[in-house]
């Protein structure tokens, strides 16, 4: 049986004492603060490497196989997680994702600069995004609560021209952009990814990255996105 703790016990630790890390256009490190990184020109990609309470993936483990429809809307600043994205899940396991989205969903509106933003959580059982490919938006957060996690080429496994010469194949698409397969990165269930996009307005090429692939294994993802509203002029970031 997992142990389940107090609810004034519930919050994610912050390992102070392990230093944050840079590897080319890639920030990574134990605590919240490694996502503002991404407002450092030069980074495309931060990667807040925590890990969640073990109650906490057990239940979600469970949650996700009884859940069908994921929950899409806009939420403002100080809103209310919606009820909808925790149906069917209670106690301290509810408590605990209710202050976690809520706490993702600020961190990013502060480091997106935007209110609202587009919230979508729940269940995915198909590959949504197979081709490597850079986001049409300035900046994304995604976390993967249950199964794989986002996969990412660094700058020097890729050739970047290669996105612009797009056909109808996946696979050929892939294998001509990949050049380095062994470096490719996948997050972890818990891992929250902070991700530029090419509208992000800093001059740094937006992180190059695709959907694990599952159908075959029959698995359910539970993926949290926040994304920015479609906007015709979006801002200039700056630190």
């Amino acid at each position: 049986m997992v142990q389940r703790p107090k609810l004034s016990e519930m919050t994610t630790p912050q390992r102070k004492d392990q230093p944050h890390h840079v590897s080319g256009e890639a920030a990574f490190g134990p605590d919240t603060e490694i996502l503002e990184e991404i407002l450092e020109p030069g980074i495309n990609i931060c990667n807040w490497q925590r890990t969640l309470p073990g109650y906490v993936q057990a239940d979600l483990v469970a949650w996700t196989q009884t859940l069908t429809e994921r929950v899409d809307v806009q939420l403002k600043r100080g809103s209310p997680v919606p009820p909808a994205a925790l149906a069917g899940l209670a106690g301290p396991t509810r408590d605990w994702l209710v202050a976690d989205l809520a706490s993702l969903s600020a961190r990013y509106m502060h480091l997106a600069q935007a209110n609202p933003i587009r919230f979508s959580f729940g269940p995915v059982n198909r590959t949504q995004c197979p081709k490597f490919h850079v986001d049409h938006i300035a900046l994304r957060l995604l976390c993967t609560y249950v199964g794989p996690g986002t996969e990412w080429l660094p700058e020097h496994a890729l050739r970047r021209s290669a996105l612009a010469k797009r056909s109808a194949s996946t696979i050929a698409d892939n294998a001509k952009l990949l050049v380095d397969a062994a470096a490719l990165q996948r997050a972890q269930p818990g891992n929250v990814l902070v991700m530029k996009g090419e509208r992000f307005g800093d001059g740094t090429p937006g992180v190059v990255h695709r959907s694990p692939a599952i159908e075959a294994s029959g698995l359910t993802r539970l993926v949290l996105t926040l994304s920015v509203m479609p906007s015709p002029n979006p801002p200039k970031h700056s630190r």
